[in-house]
């Protein structure tokens, strides 16, 4: 298949090192998940016990993040879970995994959009004392949680939101090196903004506001333990991102990728884990939790202490911070499509990319070795681009928020199903057994996913307990999604499987090249395996 030639082939130097891929994790994961969507979950559904929410959604996070890791060691390919289920449970699986993740960072970028869009509005209420019409703030239909129902706005569309997906887009288009660069930035200012509103804060919390810390029932999801874990499910948005490292492989320093993309999936996890807990315990410490149901609820609480400067600061932290949210996404959403067009599965047309040739400092007898750096594969951006401006502008963040969620833990499911699926094919025994890397040998029976070398990430368990227990993570948050949420992406699903067997299975070069069955799963470095 295109993934097992690509992968033997690959001789391309990228531009993205071990720090560019912590902040594009770090980008991509500390966003409105908590910058609004904590205040959501506290206020309708969890009230205090949002925190606990928080932990178990980050118990659930971690244990897909160690699944990412094996695997992005393993399979040092763009195209995240949709290249992992392709190689382990075969070309149809990986369709509707693709077809979900399409669905997940068009939702995430649109989500994240809005969220920008209502802390520019605040910014500007505050420093300018300039109200921002809402008619351009809001979408034209809106998404009530409690009720289950759609209802009209008054507004028009969401112009800041369209304006800043549109030139995120273009920023991408241009150098991939260079919005890497501004997203190390952002991400740094970030971090740094968020440190100092929790060492700020602290002192003004409010015991009380703690109390009771699980509300009692109104029936349905709305408090109770019930609710908690429906808060679950909504902030577990602040937890994905960090599969958009994965997403990068193809643009990652060569001889490195195999230590550098698994050890910045935990690394980025763990530091945005911390900084999650500490907010999550200020936002409710200082503002009683009903009032947290607004689109920046930090905003309202910095507010509270009464520091103006503080105030200013996070709203500037929001602004650029999830500005860093969107690139990260933009990064992610067209490198799904652009390899699912590799495959054949998409039309060819998304598959186009742009390669920029580089002179290496390292010279031999004058001459210096020219190395192809790849950058943006463009016509999947230009596509992803226009969507994700349509979602922002027209969609209610309630919906965009729920369709995310229940889209990536359905993503991370399949990739632990497909490491379950590894250790009873005896990959990682087969590993074990090996002496010597094995990545350039055409003959290995385990193939580039198995190399021994000091460079490649050892999963902490030789049991099967940590997938067993992510899949059941997965499958009990699914079930705690609102049934109207589960039966969007079902729709979702029904459509993407329209598509396959109208157009994918017939153009798909799996099929075409005869390399296995139809869904069978297939070998890195050996025949398609029955």
């Amino acid at each position: 298949t295109e993934i097992e030639i690509e992968i033997k082939k690959e001789k391309s130097e990228g531009p993205l090192n071990f720090f560019h891929l912590n902040t594009i994790g770090l980008g991509a994961i500390i966003g409105a998940g908590i910058f609004v969507l904590s205040g959501n979950a506290a206020a309708n559904f969890a009230g205090p016990s949002v925190i606990i929410s928080f932990l178990i959604a980050a118990i659930a996070a971690f244990l897909a993040a160690l699944s990412y890791a094996q695997m992005a060691s393993m399979v040092q390919i763009s195209g995240s879970s949709y290249s992992y289920v392709y190689t382990t449970m075969g070309e149809f699986c990986a369709w509707l995994v693709g077809w979900d993740l399409c669905l997940e960072y068009i939702c995430a970028v649109a989500t994240v959009s809005i969220s920008w869009s209502a802390y520019v509005a605040a910014f500007f209420q505050t420093i300018f004392q300039i109200e921002v019409e809402q008619r351009i703030l809001l979408a034209p239909i809106g998404w009530n949680e409690t009720s289950q129902a759609f209802y009209l706005t008054d507004s028009y569309f969401n112009l800041p939101a369209m304006i800043i997906v549109f030139i995120s887009s273009a920023l991408l288009l241009y150098d991939l090196r260079i919005t890497a660069i501004v997203n190390s930035i952002i991400v740094v200012f970030k971090v740094v903004v968020l440190l100092v509103f929790v060492c700020a804060s602290i002192k003004f919390i409010n015991p009380n506001n703690y109390h009771p810390f699980i509300p009692q029932s109104e029936g349905g999801q709305k408090y109770g333990v019930t609710g908690m874990f429906h808060g679950t499910t909504i902030i577990f948005f602040a937890f994905i991102g960090f599969d958009a490292i994965t997403t990068t492989a193809q643009e990652t320093t060569r001889n490195k990728k195999k230590l550098y993309l698994p050890l910045s999936i935990i690394t980025s996890l763990s530091i945005s884990t911390i900084l999650y807990v500490g907010i999550v315990s200020i936002l409710i410490g200082l503002v009683p939790y009903k009032q947290l149901s607004i689109k920046n609820p930090i905003s309202v609480v910095t507010r509270a202490t009464g520091m103006k400067w503080l105030e200013i600061l996070v709203d500037l932290g929001a602004i650029f911070g999830l500005m860093s949210v969107i690139l990260v996404n933009l990064i992610a959403q067209p490198r799904i499509v652009h390899r699912m067009a590799k495959d054949g599965l998409l039309p060819e047309w998304f598959s186009k990319e742009r390669q920029k040739k580089q002179k290496q400092k390292i010279k031999t007898d004058d001459v210096a070795p020219v190395a192809v750096i790849r950058d943006a594969p463009y016509t999947a951006t230009i596509f992803s681009g226009i969507v994700c401006t349509l979602f922002s502008g027209f969609l209610p963040i309630e919906l965009l928020g729920d369709l995310t969620s229940i889209g990536i833990l359905f993503a991370y499911l399949m990739v632990h199903i497909g490491i379950i699926i590894l250790f009873f094919t005896n990959r990682f025994k087969d590993k074990a057994d090996n002496n010597s890397p094995n990545i350039d040998k055409p003959n290995s029976p385990d193939g580039v996913a198995y190399s021994s070398d000091q460079n490649t990430f050892e999963f902490p368990s030789k049991t099967l307990f940590i997938p067993i227990i992510g899949v059941v993570s997965c499958i009990f948050l699914l079930n705690a999604s609102f049934r109207w949420t589960q039966i969007r992406f079902g729709i979702w699903t029904v459509i993407g499987l329209i598509i396959y067997f109208c157009y994918s299975m017939n153009n798909s070069k799996l099929w075409k090249n005869k390399h296995a069955n139809l869904g069978a799963p297939i070998d890195l470095h050996g025949a398609p395996r029955s």
